[in-house]
């Protein structure tokens, strides 16, 4: 269940430490930039700012602006513009910082990943280069690790002692490549950490006396992170930490717990939202405790509590069958269950397989789904429908491509008329054109002379 770190500013607030309450809130207040709201994924801003522009858009009846809804890098990154000078910095793409990379293993002296005048295969650099990301990231200097080789001394084996000076040159290399003006994040996080310690009151001159911050979904934050966050432990400005830790069960990974010991040690509070656990049937409570302790666990066997009431294993001919059913399935939730859409998730081991049967299967049912694999641009159904109509200018109004083009579900046709404008019936269209064998089509001399 729920956990909330927060600090004192926000002690007062507390049934705000939620997503959908901080946005109603902001909404309500008719003031939608006194929220500030952090979540994990670039996808999960979508799909919030989405749901949140509609829920403006539905009590004013007027459009808006997005809301403050960030992921924690786009939230830091913010901050950074505004308490430096846009001109002296550069922040770099991804494949700018790899082009540094490859650049970097040119000039770095290499010993063991390099035995040649040859470049790094690009496998190998993609390795060093995440590898020396993740260690930017995690707060790791080239100093921290040059103090490492030195501290193994003689009881280190040659050959790592021979990866890890690689690992520090190509280090070293990138950081003199960038210099003071390019930034990639990590390096962006520490100078504003920096910037931030220099001057503590640096927020109140960002956010207004009205602001809330909400971090809601994180699983864990690098060492640089929590640095940044510890910032507002003595602000003024209201922020809280929504966490899935349960006192009784414990957290579903360690991290949690590890990163609840350092926000605290910094001063903010810590405050269960969860229910009563002795309201909890024993089966259920045997359940989370079972998951909590074992879901990430190396072992191999593990007997857990009974699942059979909860858990139903069916099997199918066919693909096909498989998918059909289960749209059935989730029909019958939402008309009989009073389930919504956005409460049934499918999971699946290869989303591939499956995709686009369930695209095809859910619009017959009617059921709106999001799925998360991204398939090829043509064969998006949006995308085949647009150039379905340029196709009917193109190719000289062909029977074919009009008919594909009038029967696409995202495109609307009008046959103008003295009285109203009428839909075209496509099929019509089509049986018409079929009986009276018009098949459409430039002629060859009108496509010659062109």
């Amino acid at each position: 269940m729920p956990q909330i770190i927060y600090n004192k500013s926000f002690e007062q607030i507390l049934s705000l430490a939620d997503s959908e309450s901080l946005i109603n809130y902001a909404i309500e207040q008719n003031n939608i930039d006194i929220a500030n709201l952090i979540v994990p994924t670039g996808k999960l801003v979508n799909h919030l700012q989405l749901n949140a522009v509609r829920k403006y858009f539905e009590k004013y009846n007027k459009p808006v602006t997005n809301f403050n809804i960030f992921t924690l890098k786009s939230f830091v990154t913010s901050i950074f513009w505004k308490i430096t000078n846009r001109k002296d910095y550069r922040l770099i793409s991804d494949s700018y910082r790899f082009a540094l990379f490859e650049e970097a293993s040119e000039k770095a002296k290499l010993k063991f990943y390099k035995q040649s005048d040859k470049p790094l295969s690009s496998v190998i650099l993609q390795k060093l280069s995440d590898l020396i990301s993740g260690l930017k990231e995690d707060g790791i200097s080239v100093d921290q690790l040059k103090n490492e080789l030195i501290s193994s001394g003689e009881n280190a084996d040659d050959i790592e002692s021979e990866k890890l000076s690689d690992i520090i040159s190509l280090y070293e290399t990138y950081q003199n490549l960038l210099g003071d003006k390019y930034l990639d994040y990590p390096e962006l996080l520490n100078l504003t950490n920096k910037i931030i310690e220099s001057d503590k009151n640096v927020f109140s001159a960002i956010f207004t006396p009205q602001s809330k911050i909400l971090l809601d979904g994180f699983s864990e934050f690098k060492q640089p992170e929590l640095g940044f966050i510890s910032f507002f432990a003595e602000s003024s400005v209201p922020l809280a930490i929504v966490i899935d830790y349960s006192t009784v069960f414990g957290p579903l990974g360690a991290t949690l717990e590890n990163t609840i010991l350092s926000l605290t040690n910094k001063g903010f509070k810590l405050v269960s939202t969860e229910e009563n656990e002795e309201k909890l049937e024993p089966h259920e409570q045997n359940r989370k405790y079972f998951l909590s302790k074992w879901l990430f666990t190396p072992e191999t066997k593990v007997k857990g509590p009974d699942f059979k009431n909860i858990i139903k294993i069916f099997a199918a001919d066919s693909r096909l069958n498989e998918v059909v059913s289960i749209s059935k399935l989730i029909k019958y939730l939402i008309l009989k269950n009073n389930y919504k859409p956005g409460e049934i998730c499918i999971c699946t081991r290869k989303p591939d397989n499956y995709s686009e049967l369930f695209r095809e299967i859910l619009s017959l049912y009617n059921i709106p789904v999001n799925i998360s694999d991204r398939y090829p641009l043509d064969r998006s159904p949006v995308a085949i429908s647009i150039f379905s109509v340029l196709d009917i200018v193109t190719r000289g109004f062909r029977r074919d491509d009009i008919h594909r083009a009038v029967l696409s579900p995202y495109l609307s046709y009008l046959r103008l008329s003295d009285e109203d404008d009428k839909s075209i019936d496509g099929d019509n269209l089509y049986s018409v054109a079929l009986k009276l064998r018009i098949t459409g089509g430039a002629r060859r001399e009108e496509i010659n002379s062109g």
